[in-house]
Parts: C-alpha cells; sequence; structure tokens
C-alpha cells in the first residue's frame, strides 16, 4: 500500500535577497546576463547541492540521465547528492529568484517516501533512480518545481512550458536553492526546517500510532478491541482544515485515512493475517527523531 507524499507549499513575497552564509557562484544564462547562484545544504550530514556553476554538474547530469541530457536542463535546476551511508526519504527544497529591482519570487517543494518509515517499503531496489529517495552516494535531479527523472525526454508541450517557465524567470540576477530540513531511512532528522519536520512527523506519525496500537494490544490479547476503535477512527467526520498549517489537523486527517485503509483490509482480507501484517510494518517503523 503507497502513501507518497509530496507535500508542495508556495509563497510569492516582495523582499531583498539576503545571502550570508550562502555559497555563492555564477552560472551563465545569456551572452550578456549571469546568474549568481547561492546554495544552502546540508554538508556536514552528507547532503550537497550541485548547481550548474558547480564545476561537476556536467558530469553528473552525463551520468545520471540515461537518455540523454535534457537541452533545457540549465540554468534552473540543480541536483541534490546524498554522499552519507544511509539513504534519504525525506527533505525541501526552497528556490528563490531575486531581478534587479529586488523583487522575490520563492517556492518550497516537499519530497519524501514516507512509506520507508511506516514499515510499508522493505528496501529500495538497487539501482532505483526515480523514487524520491536517494540511496547512499547517489543523486536525484530537480527543477524549481519537481523532480527530474532520470530517463526525462521533454515532448513539444514540455519544452514549450519549460520555456515559458525560463522566460519568465530570464530576469532573475540571484537564485539560491536551500536545502534546510533531511530525515534519513533511519528516522534521523537533520537541518533547522522546524514546519517541515512537524509536517512529516505527522505524516509518518499517524500511520505508527496506529501500527503500534495493534501490535500493543496483540500482546495484551485484546487485538479486537484495538481493531474496532480503529474502525471508529475510520468513521470520525473528515478533518475541516484552517487558513494556517496546523500539525495536529494534517495528523487527524492522514490517521482517518490510514484508519479507512486498515478499516477496509480487515473487510478484503483475513483478520489474523492483516493483523499479521500490521504488526510486521509496525517492527519495521523507524519514528523521526532530530539528531
Amino acid at each position: 500500500m503507497k502513501n507518497r507524499a509530496i507535500l508542495i507549499i508556495s509563497v510569492l513575497a516582495i523582499a531583498a535577497l539576503s545571502s550570508a552564509g550562502f555559497i555563492r557562484s555564477r552560472a551563465g544564462t545569456t551572452a550578456t546576463m549571469s546568474v549568481q547562484y547561492n546554495k544552502r545544504d546540508l554538508t556536514a550530514d552528507g547532503i550537497h547541492i550541485v548547481t550548474p556553476a558547480d564545476v561537476g554538474f556536467d558530469d553528473l547530469a552525463r551520468r545520471h540521465f540515461r537518455k540523454g541530457v535534457p537541452a533545457s536542463l540549465k540554468p534552473f535546476s540543480v541536483f541534490v547528492e546524498n554522499l552519507s551511508d544511509r539513504t534519504l526519504v525525506a527533505y525541501v527544497l526552497t528556490w528563490r529568484f531575486a531581478n534587479v529591482h529586488g523583487q522575490m519570487t520563492e517556492k518550497a517543494v516537499n519530497y519524501s517516501e514516507p512509506d520507508i518509515l511506516t514499515g510499508d517499503d522493505l528496501q529500495m531496489p538497487p539501482g532505483t533512480k526515480n523514487g524520491s529517495a536517494i540511496p547512499p552516494r547517489t543523486v536525484r535531479s530537480f527543477d524549481w518545481q519537481s523532480q527530474i527523472l532520470d530517463d526525462a525526454t521533454l515532448n513539444q508541450k514540455q519544452t514549450a512550458t519549460r520555456q515559458k517557465i525560463s522566460s519568465l524567470l530570464s530576469g532573475a540576477t540571484d537564485v539560491t536553492v536551500t536545502l534546510d530540513g533531511a530525515i534519513f531511512d533511519d528516522g534521523t532528522a537533520v537541518g533547522t526546517n522546524a514546519v517541515f519536520f512537524q509536517q512529516m512527523q505527522a505524516i509518518v506519525n499517524a500511520k505508527i500510532d496506529l501500527l503500534r496500537e495493534v501490535a500493543e494490544s496483540h500482546k495484551q490479547g485484546k487485538v479486537d478491541q484495538a481493531l474496532e476503535s480503529i474502525r471508529a477512527k475510520a468513521q470520525q467526520p473528515e478533518v475541516q482544515f484552517s487558513g494556517e498549517f496546523s500539525a495536529d489537523e494534517l495528523y487527524r486527517s492522514l490517521q482517518r485515512t490510514y484508519a479507512m485503509e486498515i478499516a477496509n483490509g480487515l473487510n478484503r482480507y483475513e483478520k489474523r493475517k492483516m493483523v499479521d501484517n500490521l504488526i510486521a510494518a509496525h517492527g519495521r517503523s523507524r519514528p523521526i527523531h532530530q539528531k
């Protein structure tokens, strides 16, 4: 059962770009204009951003893309490289574009494979490149909106869309790419992005708490009570979200969804087999914890 999550938060603001503490480099866009690249990543934890201005960018692109490097890869694309010994299962990339007038456009995108943390995914197959998770010593490619798959081939419509985006951003003189929140497959969270961590904990805990309820009640010989509790959660009213982000609202909404999935599974499969699967998933689960 897959519960992949790509959470997108977009913010448009007018502000001067502050680049203190950022690594800065330049990448050409036209013969008369160059873009100042700023990046902030988690190098100490083995997570690196590689921009078009970095020496290794072109080599990474040639090795990563199986059908040739997309012509429109530059200038608004980067690689995220995982040089650690653990799989990176969730992270947030924030892009900020500033023009000559000091106006700034900002967009943040969260990428995650929560199934790995909730015990639903056993292991990523060796050589897997098209999931959001980044195994040790591998990379993923991204533009400012989404992941670029390693077998990407841009059709005419996609190319036209990307050209329009590039045209809109052609006045950008400063591009800042930040990766300030990440989670590894053992549940270790690194970085400083508090909202990202709250989002991911809500996503993961909503499922793990249900699995724990089943596993602990099974030990006490009260598994039927736990299953009835889960069925009751599945019948709760749909959560109405307020205007601002709330980890509690996200948690309750997702737990209701997960409870519905379990309840449906109990209706379709033998109870004992379903309970065994839930207990096994709980044993594989990895709650998120700060480094």
